[in-house]
């Protein structure tokens, strides 16, 4: 039977396998591989499994020991999907692929996507992901980080791969959520202080809000600024880098709506 895993320290809470179980009926072997050790957890990987799913803190490790690294992991700089090949270890990035589905969802496609405002809150490595998946998709990316250093380092580094995106400082958090037309927000925390004293002139289309244990907007703050902005719950998230990824280490295409059922 084939075999597949989750690496990464602490990983005990993981909703991990049961969406897989349930996106795949129960007909694959899927286990924690718990190790502080990235190396160790590593050898157990090559002597065990197929192929892995990886999160924190391994993610930039997995992209460094990978020997083939899709086109999203090499701008990103991390891989969380590792697929044992006949030429080596495969790498690839979920949480890309799986913002590129939810905003191909929201809007119908690519062609719709072209040129459109997004502005990215977060500059780790789920940022990260979600400004390469917006560039991607042809959108004009901008991104907001609390260290506005991290941000610009990020930016450089893109623009020797030809891809580019702005970055504002904090302060105008605010201001850009108003102007843009998508709005990602990877901040483990409110990027805020003091709210607006009433409902911005403009706002996002869709809010695409990453955290799904504690995230910083819920449906009545954002019906407060923003009334017509359509919130997207991390959840949401968390089950379409499942199914892109999950995708890519078995070579079939999980249920996605037994996997969704286990989020309800």
């Amino acid at each position: 039977m084939q075999r597949f895993g989750l690496l990464g320290y602490p990983i005990a809470h993981s909703l991990s396998p049961s969406l897989f179980k349930a996106g795949y009926d129960g007909r694959y072997d899927y286990e924690l591989v718990e190790q502080e050790d990235f190396d160790t957890a590593w050898r157990i990987f090559l002597k065990r499994y197929q192929a892995v799913n990886v999160t924190a803190p391994f993610k930039e490790l997995a992209f460094e020991k990978s020997k083939i690294r899709s086109r999203e992991c090499e701008l990103i700089g991390a891989a969380n999907i590792l697929v044992q090949t006949p030429k080596g270890v495969s790498a690839w990035n979920s949480d890309c692929t799986g913002v590129a589905a939810m905003l191909r969802k929201a809007f119908g496609g690519d062609h719709f996507l072209d040129g459109r405002n997004c502005l990215v809150v977060g500059a780790g490595g789920a940022g990260k992901a979600a400004a390469v998946s917006a560039l991607t998709c042809g959108m004009k990316v901008s991104m907001i980080n609390r260290s506005l250093s991290r941000a610009l380092d990020y930016s450089h580094r893109l623009a020797l791969s030809s891809k580019s995106l702005t970055v504002l400082p904090a302060e105008q958090f605010f201001k850009a959520f108003g102007e843009a037309e998508v709005v990602i927000y990877t901040a483990s925390a409110p990027l805020w202080t003091v709210l607006p004293e009433g409902p911005l002139a403009r706002g996002p289309k869709i809010l695409i809000e990453a955290n799904y244990r504690n995230p910083s907007f819920s449906a009545d703050l954002l019906s407060r600024i923003c009334p017509e902005t359509e919130l997207v719950r991390g959840e949401e998230w968390l089950l379409m880098q499942a199914v892109t990824g999950y995708s890519l280490m078995t070579g079939r295409n999980p249920d996605s709506a037994a996997m969704a059922a286990v989020l309800k």
